[in-house]
């Protein structure tokens, strides 16, 4: 079934024909000329209202039209219809400069086959939908849609104005990516916003981005949190003096699972039976009574293990503590203890402990994690199923920063 509606003949001269396009159809400074409705696509013929147009060399306003060019342009999407816009484009003369030059219409993305408006729906479909979704749903190619993306979001650009309001602690992690490819993460802990994602894990990359954040932002951070990987914490100290380091607790304790299990690995192939890694893992006061039997018994069988599993205990013990000066006095005893055993492996856990013991008891100063950052890495992966995997990571770190800015921002980015 097809209908058509002459809407500038028909309607009364009394309605407000600009309150009817803006409300409608979103064509600021055009007349609603036709309507054409077929079953799957909607024609709105428009005209621009205004006869004249400004040179973009001389800034002159001139009425000699040189020629005019009709064009078909998407412009939204609803149900199963697709809404075009034909719109006639006028290149004007100028009569001062004697150039000729396209007047520029501000809801059409230059030479595109597709409107702002447009721009924002696919936006606001890629920031929960995969981009086989949105193409299905709207009709635009992958690379139509990674345009309106690149254009939308700059993630190594960022916005720095609310963190020069008050001072705030900086979270750097990495998180996979691709084919043994991380992605850095860096956030806002005291807003609880990220600030960017950079392409790499690389030492240099997160040096130069340190080194590109303004002095006066500089000044206004007070903790960089991270794991207890040397290079963070060497780029962190060159660049940021004035910040406190401190090591994450749950990349700590997380390390302390790490070396359990390569004890307990060892214990394996030595002793030649299978040992149940869950249980060291667990934590002491969430195992259940036949776990604790077990437990028992594999620390009556292994001293080893059991040495290691009472400091990880004893680390999480000391996160409980109130003040640092109690945390300083508990780490202490924990290390003696270590040092005084006969297995290398636990001495060389204490020369760890004893090189980052600073940075681990500056957690009590503030009670700064890196939480946040984790919570966001969850959501990273989850954009990840969501799109079955990206190949390129620049459109990875695009894609996930979709996910956390408000549109209001995108939309000011994007025009």
């Amino acid at each position: 079934m097809v209908g058509t509606y002459l809407l500038a003949k028909e309607v009364p001269t009394t309605m407000n024909y600009f309150t009817l396009i803006v409300s409608l159809f979103k064509i600021p400074g055009c007349f609603l000329n036709n309507i054409s409705i077929t079953e799957e696509e909607i024609l709105v013929e428009v005209s621009r209202r205004r006869k004249t147009a400004v040179c973009h060399l001389c800034g002159k306003r001139t009425t000699l039209v040189h020629k005019k060019i009709k064009r078909k342009v998407l412009h939204e999407i609803i149900g199963i219809h697709r809404i075009f816009l034909i719109i006639t484009c006028r290149y004007f003369f100028c009569r001062f400069c004697k150039k000729r030059f396209r007047e520029e219409i501000p809801f059409l993305l230059g030479r595109k086959r597709r409107t702002e408006n447009l721009a924002k729906s696919i936006i606001s479909r890629l920031r929960k939908e995969s981009f086989r979704a949105t193409t299905e749903a709207t009709g635009i190619g992958y690379w139509g849609l990674r345009d309106c993306l690149v254009r939308a979001v700059n993630p190594y650009l960022p916005n720095w104005t609310e963190e020069e309001k008050k001072p705030f602690s900086l979270g750097i992690d990495e998180h996979y990516a691709r084919k043994n490819k991380y992605v850095l993460s860096v956030t806002n802990l005291t807003s609880r916003k990220p600030i960017t994602f950079l392409p790499s894990d690389k030492i240099y990359i997160l040096k130069k981005f340190l080194k590109s954040i303004p002095e006066n932002i500089k000044e206004q951070i007070k903790e960089v949190c991270c794991d207890m990987r040397e290079g963070f914490i060497t780029a962190a100290e060159e660049e940021l003096p004035k910040a406190l380091i401190v090591i994450d607790h749950f990349h700590l304790i997380q390390d302390a699972n790490r070396r359990i299990q390569e004890a307990r690995r060892i214990e394996q192939d030595i002793h030649k039976i299978r040992i149940n890694w869950k249980i060291f893992t667990k934590n002491e006061e969430h195992l259940r009574e036949e776990e604790r039997r077990v437990l028992a018994r594999y620390c009556e069988q292994y001293p080893v293990l059991h040495c290691f599993y009472r400091v990880k205990e004893d680390l999480r013990s000391m996160y409980r503590l109130k003040n640092r000066k109690e945390a300083s006095e508990k780490l202490k005893e924990i290390r003696l203890r270590m040092e005084a055993t006969d297995c290398i492996e636990l001495k060389l856990w204490s020369r760890s402990l004893r090189r980052h013991e600073e940075y681990i008891l500056n957690f009590f100063n503030q009670r700064t994690t890196n939480a946040y950052t984790e919570g966001i890495h969850v959501k990273c992966k989850l954009t990840q199923r969501i799109s079955f995997g990206f190949r390129n990571i620049d459109v990875y770190i695009r894609k996930a920063m979709l996910a956390f800015l408000p549109l209001t921002i995108l939309n000011y980015h994007h025009y």
